[in-house]
């Protein structure tokens, strides 16, 4: 099982922005993109982004809302796994 928490390249530039300095390579500078550090995260992560989102159509991942708090992604992702166990074991993990 493979899950895909999904976050909008803006909310990540969002969490980026709030934490230490941006990495060269996680800003994809790289790439060249562009001079700007904050224009070529932009561009390196929207890449990054639909490059995930197609290999979550491809690869059949469970995809998951990343902007929801984790006190609702969890049961979530609780609910699927247990799905998949009853389906394929024919058990119930959450009785």
């Amino acid at each position: 099982m493979t899950f895909y928490f999904r976050l909008p390249v803006e909310a990540g530039m969002k969490r980026a922005a709030g934490r230490s300095e941006l990495k060269h390579y996680e800003a994809g500078m790289d790439m060249h993109f562009s001079d700007n550090i904050l224009h070529s995260f932009h561009a390196f992560q929207t890449r990054v982004v639909d490059a995930y989102d197609r290999l979550a159509v491809s690869e059949h991942m469970y995809l998951l809302d990343a902007l929801k708090p984790v006190y609702e992604t969890t049961p979530e992702m609780r609910s699927i796994v247990g799905k998949y166990f009853h389906k394929k074991y024919g058990m119930d993990l959450l009785s």
